[in-house]
């Protein structure tokens, strides 16, 4: 068999389809990193997490992510840091320090203030502003400027959520997920609805070739990042499709995972695909602070009611967030 030859982000790889399965395997090594941001992470453990040895991994995770470890585990502190500042109300700053892995709060304020130009506890004021002389490191190395408002609602937004019923009457309800198990494909091109619609296009028609799903589709999206946080060429996109049993084998880009079981706070929604962003907003700055829940550690997961949006550009779908007990303080 002659081995195929592609580029990945510049550098050249052999193999039968490499790009795919190099991406699926530095898939393996983002999900250990998210597993473990709350204690020291050794390049050895990440590379043996994505089946690579140690002396190639960091080459070849520059390459298929363009940049370096180092460099993605500290964006990832940072982008969960501001997230649970936002949205945990129960913990500290010291705590959330600590579970991003940094040894004192002192270190924790130092990083954060530099990579996002405000300071962790200014965040959590919805009133706090970055400087216009402040040159933060989310702006300078991935262009993206971040404003602490965006993790919030303005005031003349915010539909009380209380009681089951959420703004325009979605229905609201916390309830115990089995595992599922999926097979997916993924994308790094961030949330544009025209990039979404054409990968899900493109799993479905690869799936009913391989006899995987007929008419009807079961179908989850994984929403890994938070495009207030994280630049949009960064934000990590997976197509879910549910499948039983879960095949032994795939061919790439498909890949197996599984949705994990546990308790999910429901939110059922339809509107225009410009209003997703809100719909989290509602959830997460209004929703789980009046309720006795927290998120949990899983990223958000979209079940898809409709199959694409319509001719007006309307999606319904069922929002499911982890959740676990707000811890008493």
């Amino acid at each position: 068999m002659v081995s195929d030859v592609c580029y990945v982000r510049g550098e050249v790889v052999a193999g039968p389809n490499p790009q795919m399965i190099y991406r699926q395997r530095i898939a393996r090594a983002l999900d250990y990193i998210r597993a473990h941001l709350d204690e020291p992470i050794r390049l050895a453990d990440v590379a043996r997490a994505a089946a690579f040895s140690e002396y190639h991994f960091h080459r070849i995770f520059r390459a298929v992510m363009d940049e370096t470890v180092g460099r993605y585990i500290t964006r990832k502190r940072m982008e969960t840091a501001a997230l649970m500042l936002a949205y945990h109300a129960d913990r500290t700053v010291t705590e959330i320090g600590f579970a991003c892995g940094y040894s004192s709060t002192a270190n924790f304020s130092r990083a954060f203030s530099t990579y996002f130009g405000v300071s962790p506890s200014a965040l959590r004021r919805r009133g706090a502003v970055v400087g216009d002389d402040t040159v933060s490191v989310l702006a300078r190395r991935y262009g993206k400027d971040f404003s602490p408002a965006d993790l919030f609602l303005a005031p003349a937004l915010e539909d009380d959520l209380g009681g089951g019923v959420a703004g325009d009457g979605v229905k609201i309800h916390v309830t115990r997920r089995a595992a599922q198990p999926v097979v997916c494909m993924t994308t790094d091109r961030g949330y544009d609805p025209a990039d979404v619609v054409a990968l899900w296009r493109e799993l479905i028609a690869r799936a009913r070739q391989l006899g995987l799903c007929g008419e009807d589709v079961d179908a989850h999206g994984v929403v890994h990042d938070d495009p207030a946080v994280t630049a949009e060429d960064r934000c990590r996109y997976d197509a879910c499709i549910r499948v039983s049993p879960p095949p032994r084998t795939l061919p790439p880009p498909l890949f197996a995972s599984t949705l994990p079981a546990g308790r999910y706070a429901s939110f059922r929604r339809r509107g225009h695909v410009r209003q997703v962003p809100r719909w989290y907003r509602e959830i997460y700055a209004l929703w789980f602070p009046s309720s006795s829940l927290a998120p949990g550690g899983f990223p958000p997961i979209e079940r898809y009611l409709s199959d694409e949006p319509d001719a007006q550009g309307h999606v319904e779908l069922e929002i499911l967030i982890a959740v676990r007990p707000l811890e008493a303080r």
